[in-house]
């Protein structure tokens, strides 16, 4: 170090002295010191996800993981199909009516929403659109008022006014429109108020108070509102939806977000939580079937607990105005009443999740009063905590180190010395290569990193250090001046599987790669 500092001093005032004799030819010289050129730390954020990480009051690293299982999609049930109807009005009357004449109608039509298996009363729409075109074979300007007392948007009423000109039976006149039926309410109880899926309409027609002439009526002379319902989509329904059955298969990694890494784990204190959360007014039966994991060599080890695969009767949820108390269901998983710590010990990269579900189990129990809110339905999921207390064989993890120097140029004589200062309580293994895409050159394998001494104070160690001599050559020189990556790998291993060490937030290896040897440093091109 002393001879470091004696060196940075020395460039100093070569520097100044240089720039005072203002040359500008390119000036070299040699030295012999340590020198640090590249540097690094490996903590357990290089093998997991740090948003899965969370330490807890002693600072033990605890992984936190939450997943979906199951979110079913409900809305599909209440799933309105697009609708064509044609309401058809016919004039009982003949004769010559002047401008603001009430023409007199006799109708009665409702519309038939397209709702297979399921008797709606209310529904609120997300989404979706209400075509129409008004068809008059009468040979006067009209004004068709066209309303739907239950599809209101802000409370009011949708009232459709359309204005016709002259027609006839064989060319009738034709216009229309549409709306944008997202915020609608719908009340589906039709004309009686005691049905479903069915909407009350009224028409009424006058001749045009502008029209400059009378209008010709012509008894069977027909008004026709046609509406097409495109693309309704819910995000509110109440009625009575009818028994569904579901058959849950589902499979997702785990290791994606985990970042397992290979070797053997011996865990110590997993918890597992398998929630079901019921938030429709649908009583319901889920029966899980399978739940298991697949490992990196394709080897499936169930999760074993004898609740989890007994059918379980779920409460419809309550609803008060808009506000819903959702039933919710939970499992819970340790190693005292399931294998779950050897389930995590065996590496699952993949989870597998079948179950069988039944809505309405026991039919219309509630005289059609069932409801759901199709943003917040029915939903399975799992979350697990383990404490990173381990016992570990060949945990590997690795980084690159980043670069404190300018290039090395290619005249070096001496070799480089690795410095490594480990916290970790258990020894470990070092591997440093240089990569390039699929260009990899090894520089040294398996190098030995002394553990940590543990102390009186918990979660604390004394960190060792370990010094690695690794040889040189101009090869390996050039290809670091090429851009190759300087990565280090390390294993961890305890003394056996079965001996368990925490592993603490504040854990981690630090490199130094140091130039021990005669080198040329240039000053200028």
């Amino acid at each position: 170090m002393r001879n470091c500092r004696l060196l940075i001093v020395f460039v100093c005032v070569l520097s100044f002295a240089l720039a005072g004799c203002k040359r500008e030819e390119p000036t070299t010289w040699d030295s012999s010191v340590l020198v640090p050129l590249a540097h690094g730390r490996l903590t357990l954020d290089n093998i997991i996800v740090d948003s899965l990480l969370s330490a807890d009051e002693s600072g033990l690293w605890n992984l936190r993981f939450n997943r979906d299982l199951a979110d079913f999609n409900l809305d599909s049930i209440v799933n309105v199909r697009d609708t064509v109807v044609n309401l058809e009005c016919n004039l009982p009357i003949s004769g010559s009516f002047n401008p603001g004449f009430v023409v007199p109608v006799d109708f009665g039509e409702e519309i038939h929403l397209n709702v297979p298996s399921v008797q709606l009363k209310h529904a609120v729409l997300k989404s979706g659109r209400l075509e129409y075109t008004l068809i008059s074979s009468v040979n006067g300007d009209l004004i068709c008022n066209f309303e739907i007392p239950g599809l209101k948007k802000n409370g009011q009423p949708e009232l459709f006014v359309v204005s016709t000109n002259l027609g006839s039976s064989a060319a009738p006149y034709t216009t229309g429109g549409s709306i944008d039926l997202s915020g609608y309410s719908l009340d589906l109880t039709g004309a009686s108020g005691t049905t479903f899926n069915r909407i009350a309409t009224n028409f009424n027609i006058l001749v045009d108070p502008l029209a400059p002439n009378p209008a010709q009526v012509i008894a069977g002379d027909n008004v026709i509102m046609q509406l097409h319902f495109v693309h309704p989509d819910l995000t509110y329904a109440d009625g009575y939806f009818g028994e569904h059955h579901y058959n849950l298969n589902e499979q997702f990694e785990v290791g994606e977000n985990f970042n397992l890494p290979s070797g053997v784990l011996n865990l110590d204190g997993a918890q597992m939580h398998v929630d079901v959360r019921n938030a429709v007014g649908i009583d319901a039966q889920m029966h899980f079937t399978n739940l298991s994991g697949v490992n990196a060599s394709g080897n499936a080890l169930m999760l074993n607990h004898g609740p989890l695969y007994v059918p379980l009767n779920i409460s419809r949820a309550v609803r008060s105005g808009d506000q819903v108390v959702a039933n919710t269901y939970a499992y819970e998983l340790n190693a005292s009443n399931s294998n779950l710590d050897a389930f995590m010990e065996f590496l699952p990269k993949t989870l597998n999740v079948a179950a069988d579900v039944v809505l309405n189990p026991m039919g219309n129990i509630t005289d059609g009063n069932d409801f759901i809110f199709t943003a917040d339905a029915l939903e399975a999921s799992v979350s697990l905590d383990v404490p990173l207390r381990l016992g570990m064989h060949d945990l590997a993890f690795a980084d690159t180190l980043e670069i404190t120097a300018d290039a090395l140029e290619e005249v070096f004589n001496g070799d480089l010395v690795l410095w490594a200062k480990s916290d970790f309580p258990c020894e470990a293994k070092c591997d440093l290569f240089l990569i390039d895409g699929s260009d990899s050159r090894s520089i040294v394998e398996n190098a030995t990193l002394h553990a940590a001494s543990l102390t009186s104070a918990m979660g604390q160690t004394a960190a060792a250090e370990s010094f690695i001599h690794l040889p040189i050559d101009t090869d390996i020189i050039t290809r670091w001046n090429a851009n190759h990556r300087l990565v280090i790998r390390v294993t961890l291993n305890t003394l056996s599987q079965t001996d368990v060490v925490g592993i603490y937030d504040h854990f981690g290896i630090d490199f130094k790669l140091i130039a021990n040897g005669d080198y040329q440093i240039h000053i200028g091109e």
